[in-house]
């Protein structure tokens, strides 16, 4: 099979589960992952494809629902490559956008802690490019925090994020921070109405519901008005319709300069507070 060949399986084999042009990228997505660019392929796209089982497993994972990332196992974040399953949340791009609002904004030294931590790629991007920083984070998931650990060991050696097991609704860690950082669980029922099914059938449901679209922001930003000094910064990620009430509800809790970012889809999607 050559490489045209493999792009017009793809087109027949999943033209009634994405849009073409989702398909094309699903594709170049799989030539990238197996060493082959995109002006490779358009020099000589009847070259014979290597990886031909490989490329077979994807198809038939991608047919059955799941994402590519898990198929790989790993999603490009932050100009790195993480670790993904299951188990953790794959990284968006509007996640980038919040990490680096986070990198231009908060002190060289600061003491951050993400709460949430998934594959770990806030935290890890966070200690990446601001090292002199101290950076904690938190997740209930003890699978995640696998996956956290084996993406700090990858990316940037053992021993330079603190990750903890920790239910945020419950409890808090023993830690001082100077900025908090989460990208809670925000997809409420009727977002799920509209999601692909590869998401639903495959991403973990903790780390994407929540059972009231402001229980996650409540609680983070009371604990925060409780731990945080004085100046010190609160970031979250949002759901786009709800970004009103977050802002209204940091206000209620001492908060002052609050302000809304839009993500590159023109979506309220951040948001940052300051603690009076």
């Amino acid at each position: 099979m050559n490489l045209t060949q493999l792009q017009d399986k793809f087109q027949l084999e999943l033209q009634n589960l994405y849009p073409k042009e989702e398909v094309e990228n699903l594709f170049f997505m799989l030539l990238e992952n197996i060493g082959v660019s995109k002006i490779q392929y358009r020099m000589d796209n009847r070259s014979e494809l290597v990886k031909e089982s490989f490329c077979m497993e994807v198809l038939k994972g991608l047919q059955a629902g799941e994402p590519i990332q898990y198929l790989f196992g790993e999603a490009y974040f932050y100009e790195d490559y993480y670790l993904v399953n299951k188990h953790v949340l794959i990284p968006r791009g509007e996640t980038e956008e919040l990490v680096d609002w986070i990198v231009k904004d908060v002190p060289k030294n600061a003491f951050i802690l993400d709460i949430g931590t998934g594959s770990g790629c806030i935290p890890i991007s966070l200690k990446k490019n601001l090292p002199e920083t101290t950076v904690f984070s938190v997740d209930v998931s003890k699978e995640a925090l696998k996956i956290g650990l084996a993406n700090e060991e990858k990316i940037l050696g053992t021993g330079k994020v603190r990750f903890e097991q920790c239910d945020i609704l419950k409890d808090f860690p023993d830690f001082e921070p100077t900025v908090i950082v989460s990208n809670p669980p925000y997809v409420t029922q009727e977002d799920k109405r509209k999601m692909h099914v590869n998401v639903l059938d495959n991403e973990p449901y903790l780390a994407l519901f929540s059972n009231t679209p402001l229980q996650f922001y409540e609680r983070i930003t009371m604990l925060a008005r409780e731990h945080l000094p004085e100046g010190g910064s609160l970031f979250f990620e949002i759901n786009e319709n709800y970004g009103k009430e977050v802002k209204e509800f940091m206000i209620s809790n001492g908060f002052k300069q609050l302000e809304i970012r839009k993500d590159l889809n023109k979506k309220d999607r951040m948001i940052k507070g300051v603690k009076a």
